[in-house]
Protein backbone atom coordinates (compact mmCIF):
# COMPACT_ATOMS: atom_id res chain seq x y z
CA UNK A 1 0.00 0.00 0.00
CA UNK A 2 1.22 3.24 -1.05
CA UNK A 3 2.24 6.01 1.57
CA UNK A 4 0.59 9.17 1.91
CA UNK A 5 2.62 11.73 0.17
CA UNK A 6 4.80 9.14 -1.31
CA UNK A 7 6.97 9.84 -3.88
CA UNK A 8 4.95 10.76 -7.14
CA UNK A 9 6.18 10.83 -10.86
CA UNK A 10 6.56 14.51 -10.61
CA UNK A 11 8.88 16.56 -8.34
CA UNK A 12 6.89 18.26 -5.25
CA UNK A 13 6.75 21.99 -6.14
CA UNK A 14 8.57 23.97 -3.06
CA UNK A 15 7.26 25.59 -1.30
CA UNK A 16 5.66 23.26 0.72
CA UNK A 17 3.68 24.29 3.90
CA UNK A 18 6.20 23.65 6.99
CA UNK A 19 4.07 24.85 10.08
CA UNK A 20 3.31 21.66 11.50
CA UNK A 21 6.76 20.19 10.82
CA UNK A 22 8.06 23.49 12.61
CA UNK A 23 5.91 23.07 15.49
CA UNK A 24 7.12 19.28 15.65
CA UNK A 25 10.77 19.73 15.08
CA UNK A 26 10.76 22.03 18.05
CA UNK A 27 8.22 19.74 20.44
CA UNK A 28 11.19 16.97 19.40
CA UNK A 29 13.68 19.63 20.46
CA UNK A 30 12.13 19.57 23.81
CA UNK A 31 12.44 16.09 23.65
CA UNK A 32 16.17 15.11 22.52
CA UNK A 33 15.14 14.13 19.29
CA UNK A 34 14.36 17.13 17.29
CA UNK A 35 17.66 16.98 15.04
CA UNK A 36 17.11 13.15 14.13
CA UNK A 37 13.40 14.63 13.07
CA UNK A 38 14.75 17.64 10.99
CA UNK A 39 17.26 15.60 8.98
CA UNK A 40 14.06 13.19 8.34
CA UNK A 41 11.83 16.35 7.22
CA UNK A 42 14.63 17.52 4.83
CA UNK A 43 14.98 13.92 3.51
CA UNK A 44 11.91 13.38 2.82
CA UNK A 45 11.38 16.16 1.00
CA UNK A 46 14.27 16.57 -1.27
CA UNK A 47 15.52 13.40 -1.69
CA UNK A 48 11.85 11.77 -1.34
CA UNK A 49 9.68 14.21 -2.74
CA UNK A 50 6.99 13.33 0.07
CA UNK A 51 4.70 16.14 0.83
CA UNK A 52 6.17 17.29 3.99
CA UNK A 53 2.98 19.78 4.46
CA UNK A 54 1.19 16.91 5.29
CA UNK A 55 0.06 16.06 8.85
CA UNK A 56 -0.13 12.57 7.62
CA UNK A 57 3.29 12.75 6.29
CA UNK A 58 4.56 14.44 9.30
CA UNK A 59 2.48 11.94 11.11
CA UNK A 60 4.33 8.96 9.12
CA UNK A 61 7.41 10.21 9.61
CA UNK A 62 7.27 10.57 13.93
CA UNK A 63 6.07 7.08 13.62
CA UNK A 64 9.18 5.63 11.18
CA UNK A 65 11.64 7.46 14.14
CA UNK A 66 9.95 5.11 16.67
CA UNK A 67 8.01 8.02 18.60
CA UNK A 68 5.13 8.86 19.91
CA UNK A 69 2.48 10.09 17.53
CA UNK A 70 1.04 12.26 20.69
CA UNK A 71 3.74 14.93 19.92
CA UNK A 72 1.71 15.98 16.87
CA UNK A 73 -0.81 17.25 19.59
CA UNK A 74 1.58 18.60 21.67
CA UNK A 75 3.19 20.60 19.14
CA UNK A 76 0.01 22.35 18.59
CA UNK A 77 0.15 23.74 22.19
CA UNK A 78 0.20 27.57 22.46
CA UNK A 79 3.53 27.67 24.21
CA UNK A 80 4.63 25.51 21.22
CA UNK A 81 2.95 28.26 18.91
CA UNK A 82 4.71 31.19 21.07
CA UNK A 83 8.25 29.22 21.33
CA UNK A 84 7.72 28.83 16.78
CA UNK A 85 6.55 32.88 16.51
CA UNK A 86 9.32 33.92 18.82
CA UNK A 87 12.59 31.63 16.95
CA UNK A 88 10.62 32.85 13.50
CA UNK A 89 10.90 37.04 14.53
CA UNK A 90 14.24 35.80 15.68
CA UNK A 91 15.79 34.48 12.15
CA UNK A 92 14.18 37.71 10.82
CA UNK A 93 16.17 39.82 12.84
CA UNK A 94 19.39 37.89 11.50
CA UNK A 95 18.42 38.06 7.97
CA UNK A 96 17.42 34.27 7.33
CA UNK A 97 15.16 33.89 4.54
CA UNK A 98 15.58 30.07 3.85
CA UNK A 99 16.69 27.02 4.55
CA UNK A 100 19.42 25.68 5.03
CA UNK A 101 20.66 29.23 6.37
CA UNK A 102 23.79 29.01 8.48
CA UNK A 103 25.02 31.87 10.49
CA UNK A 104 29.03 31.60 11.11
CA UNK A 105 30.82 34.57 12.75
CA UNK A 106 27.96 36.77 12.52
CA UNK A 107 27.85 35.94 8.69
CA UNK A 108 25.22 34.49 6.87
CA UNK A 109 24.92 31.71 5.01
CA UNK A 110 22.28 30.07 2.82
CA UNK A 111 22.02 27.13 0.77
CA UNK A 112 23.76 23.77 1.20
CA UNK A 113 26.23 24.80 -1.08
CA UNK A 114 27.51 27.56 1.49
CA UNK A 115 27.97 24.66 4.21
CA UNK A 116 31.98 24.10 3.51
CA UNK A 117 32.17 27.93 3.01
CA UNK A 118 30.35 28.68 6.67
CA UNK A 119 32.50 26.16 8.49
CA UNK A 120 35.41 27.68 7.06
CA UNK A 121 34.26 30.99 7.70
CA UNK A 122 33.65 29.52 11.32
CA UNK A 123 37.18 28.41 11.91
CA UNK A 124 38.57 31.64 11.14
Amino acid sequence: MPRSGSRSACPIRSPQSTLTAARVALAALAEGWGEEFSRAVYRAQFAEGRKIGSADVIGEIVRDLGRDAAVLARAQSDAIKQELRAATEEAQRLGIFGAPSFIAGGELFWGNDRLEQALAHAKN
